[in-house]
């Protein structure tokens, strides 16, 4: 159905909130990465640590653009595009929520939660992220790297799907493709996951 996105959060909160320790709201197109910790439960274990009332880490994007591919490769989406914007790119200050789910209420968008009395949400230095944005991007514990472009082809596709927050017929255009398809810095930081994910693709 359309529209289902938030609900779909709400419900994962609700259900599944006793079943694990930490919950996180991406889509397919996203990827966390920790950056000094092994794991991405060790990093947000050493934010969480800053204060009690901390319900969740709001991750910063890092929005990649399409490599100059007009067609879909083939290979891994984290295989083929290696180039990305700059640190402080606007759509970068977008986060991505990791929380308590015990200490979550319901989505605010899909971006941000509202937490119960006294929670918040921080980034990985443990200042508070009261929305859907962090100005100020941090990317020393933890990354989102976001490839909302794609090649131009997949982009058209994702388009023409229409936005999974949204009931209505609202679709992206292909200025949102151009505004992001930022291609600045070579950054692969995904190459050391490759080999592991093409031989077990259930990790």
């Amino acid at each position: 159905g359309k529209g289902q996105q938030l609900i779909v959060y709400k419900e994962a909160v609700d259900n599944y909130k006793d079943k694990t320790k930490y919950m996180g709201f991406v889509d397919l197109d996203e990827f966390v990465l920790p950056v000094e910790k092994s794991t991405i439960t060790d990093a947000i274990d050493e934010i969480m640590q800053k204060d009690d009332k901390i319900a969740a880490v709001g991750v910063n994007w890092l929005v990649y653009g399409s490599s100059g591919l007009v067609d879909k490769p083939d290979g891994l989406v984290t295989e083929n595009y290696k180039y990305r914007a700059i640190d402080n790119f606007e759509s970068n200050r977008h986060i991505k929520t990791i929380c308590n789910p015990r200490k979550a209420i319901q989505p605010l968008d899909p971006h941000s939660f509202s937490y119960s009395n006294g929670y918040y949400c921080v980034n990985e230095d443990g200042e508070k992220v009261p929305g859907a944005f962090n100005e100020n991007c941090k990317y020393k514990k933890l990354r989102m790297n976001h490839y909302f472009c794609k090649s131009q082809s997949e982009y058209v596709k994702k388009k023409n799907r229409g936005l999974a927050d949204h009931t209505d017929e609202l679709k992206r255009t292909m200025a949102d493709f151009h505004a992001h398809d930022k291609n600045d810095i070579y950054d692969y930081s995904m190459e050391k996951y490759v080999a592991k994910l093409k031989d077990n693709p259930k990790v």
